[in-house]
């Protein structure tokens, strides 16, 4: 299958795999806001920037050409394809976000700069889960940070929220997700630089715990000044060394008598001891006759 990633992607084990690839979305350098999900959805991956006076953001050609220009600057290796095509939060989270939350206290999406843990939509696990686990999320989530803008936000604090997607299921905590972001507001109001993590797979990646995101929603810790630095360096992941089997080198002496386990050894490893008994059946060299009258 052709990939829907670009070339720098190649290494990633969502290569060739996931499905269309999303940047973010806003100006990460005036916004008063920013905000990271978790992995795009097929309305995200396939949305074109194109005006829509519909829509309550990149509705005019002006906004569309200044995210193009954007793009275009901050990554000038990228084709066309890659710089005009994917959004975050276009589909059923993005109305959530800001039409049973953002519009409740008085935040703007255009305001708002909107990023993704994960740039492509990965396939489904075999238990169904929609967003890679083990070394994949890992390495993974390392190969998308060379995509980041964040840092041009500087932000100085975060908050944790639930995933909008959530309240599709199940509206009861929307109460509690808007008194997450009245206290975004009142901090940006207060002069903060606000990046909430959305979600507990955007938040045990960019803050290294708070995985039940239902138990830690609404926490905040400040940040030092050079988190924009220093960041990707929680990233660093290199994947686990696989252990190797011990080697067992043959005796150069063996003996004829046989080992009490001969009758247990079954060839397929190197043997632990020295009788020529299992180190014949290791190397094929004994019949079952042969061990059975050496073992008597």
């Amino acid at each position: 299958m052709s990939p829907t990633q670009p070339k720098s992607c190649e290494g990633c084990p969502l290569y060739g795999v996931g499905k269309g690839f999303v940047l973010g979305v806003g100006n990460a350098k005036t916004a008063k806001f920013a905000a990271i999900l978790e992995a795009p959805g097929s309305q995200e991956t396939s949305f074109t920037i194109t005006p829509n006076a519909k829509r309550s953001f990149l509705s005019t050609q002006q906004e569309c050409d200044e995210e193009i220009r954007r793009r275009q600057c901050d990554y000038p290796n990228l084709s066309n394809g890659y710089i005009r095509n994917g959004v975050p939060a276009v589909g059923p989270t993005g109305l959530a976000l800001e039409f049973w939350i953002w519009a409740k206290v008085g935040i703007r999406r255009s305001d708002v700069f909107i990023d993704n843990t994960i740039r492509c939509l990965p396939p489904k696990s075999k238990s169904g889960a929609a967003y890679p686990t083990g070394e994949t999320k890992k390495m993974a989530e390392k190969f998308c940070r060379q995509y980041d803008r964040v840092a041009g936000f500087r932000p100085d604090t975060i908050v944790f929220s639930i995933h909008p997607a959530s309240l599709l299921r199940e509206i009861t905590p929307l109460p509690l997700v808007i008194k997450d972001w009245e206290r975004v507001r009142d901090f940006t109001t207060a002069g903060r630089r606000v990046l909430t993590l959305i979600g507990s797979k955007a938040v045990q990646a960019f803050a290294g715990f708070g995985s039940n995101v239902g138990k830690w929603r609404s926490h905040y810790f400040g940040l030092t000044g050079d988190w924009g630095e220093r960041y990707k360096e929680m990233f660093a992941y290199e994947g686990k060394v696989k252990r190797t089997k011990k080697v067992v080198a043959k005796p150069e002496e063996l003996t004829p008598v046989p080992c009490k386990n001969v009758n247990r050894y079954k060839g397929k490893n190197p043997p632990k001891c020295a009788c020529v008994v299992c180190w014949g059946k290791y190397e094929g060299l004994c019949s079952a006759t042969e061990v059975a009258n050496q073992s008597r």
